[in-house]
């Protein structure tokens, strides 16, 4: 039997997922796949309660709040009151901003809750292509309110084939009101995506090179606003190889490079599955309404599969075998190479490189 590794004694970060009811239906949600695969009912008020206590006696550090659409919850304010008063280092929460009104930005000034992240894919038509008619106007409405009331939201931002485009005429909306801070999320096969995802997704080389250009030329416009790095950049990394090409023949193992999935954060469902992340719900490790956080997080032996991946030598995926830039990226998405193949050590689906082989 093989002996577990040693892991943090709890989680550093946990994002709970308050609530699975949207009042969107955005084309790419990787959330919807909840749906489907939890028959539970949400937790109540107070099992979220309880659970926020616990988090807090474990020490965790950072807690993100989203759902679905956390607002849609009447008892949002309760549990975000209870966070608040628990004074978790790091709270933040996330949104589709749409039913964000006056009241609802005052009720959060009152609460100090300042770090709030909001979904905007683009402008207007780009957006409310991708999450329906007139939710643009409707987030926006939603971010004015805040902003009103001295809360400068982060923006997040998924960039699609039918979106990237337009992220600097976003920016020149955005800039005027104060916000300086946008970061991108990833696209994942998972929920509606699945079927999707190779015609929504930017192509490796064309369109996530011409999408680079474009994050600069906002760089370059608005010195002071922060765009967050474009993750796995595959087109970059001949040039990456190149600058490093004595690193990378150094003869050291390349082992499939883990993200923080199991080893410092994990995600509470919204009727309380603890999983390593949003895309690996097949990974559960346990309801936290029969076991405690702590046991599910130390013992789970679904938490230990994924924890197991960063030992795993990329010799063993035969498509990365013989791969120079693997040394960069690990493999890449452990999540997105399980929901497309159904193994954790198959190929990043992303990837341009194997497929040429």
């Amino acid at each position: 039997m093989m002996q577990k590794r040693r892991v943090p004694a709890a989680p550093t970060f946990v994002q709970i997922l308050l609530t699975r009811e949207c009042n969107l239906a955005c084309d790419y949600c990787s959330a919807a796949q909840f749906d489907a695969n939890e028959k539970e009912p949400d937790l109540t008020s107070e099992e979220w309660l309880k659970v926020l206590a616990r988090l807090k006696e474990i020490q965790v550090f950072r807690l993100d709040i989203s759902g679905g659409e956390i607002f849609l919850r009447k008892d949002i304010f309760d549990i975000l009151e209870a966070a608040q008063k628990i004074k978790f280092p790091k709270l933040s929460i996330i949104t589709n901003g749409t039913l964000i009104d006056e009241g609802t930005a005052k009720n959060l000034k009152d609460l100090n809750i300042r770090r709030i992240s909001i979904s905007l894919d683009g402008d207007a038509g780009a957006h409310d292509t991708v999450r329906g008619a007139g939710s643009f106007n409707r987030t926006m409405k939603g971010i004015g309110h805040l902003v009103n009331n001295g809360i400068i939201p982060e923006i997040l931002f998924t960039p699609l084939k039918s979106n990237y485009t337009t992220l600097g005429a976003l920016v020149d909306i955005l800039y005027p009101l104060g916000i300086r801070k946008l970061s991108f999320n990833i696209l994942h096969p998972a929920g509606r995506s699945r079927n999707s995802y190779k015609k929504i997704r930017l192509d490796c080389f064309a369109d996530s090179a011409a999408f680079q250009k474009t994050i600069e030329t906002v760089k370059e416009k608005y010195r002071d606003f922060s765009v967050s790095n474009l993750p796995l950049v595959y087109q970059s990394f001949p040039r990456m190889y190149a600058d490093e090409r004595d690193a990378s023949n150094s003869g050291g193992k390349k082992c499939l490079k883990p993200c923080s999935a199991g080893h410092s954060s994990c995600n509470i469902t919204a009727s309380g599955w603890v999983i390593p992340c949003s895309e690996l719900f097949d990974f559960k490790g346990g309801n936290i309404k029969e076991r405690d956080i702590l046991d599910i997080w130390r013992n789970s032996e679904n938490f230990e599969k994924i924890r197991r991946l960063s030992d795993v030598s990329s010799d063993q995926i035969p498509y990365c075998r013989n791969c120079d830039y693997n040394i960069f990226c690990g493999a890449g998405c452990r999540a997105d190479a399980y929901t497309i193949f159904g193994d954790l050590t198959a190929p990043d689906p992303f990837c341009p490189y194997w497929k040429q082989k």
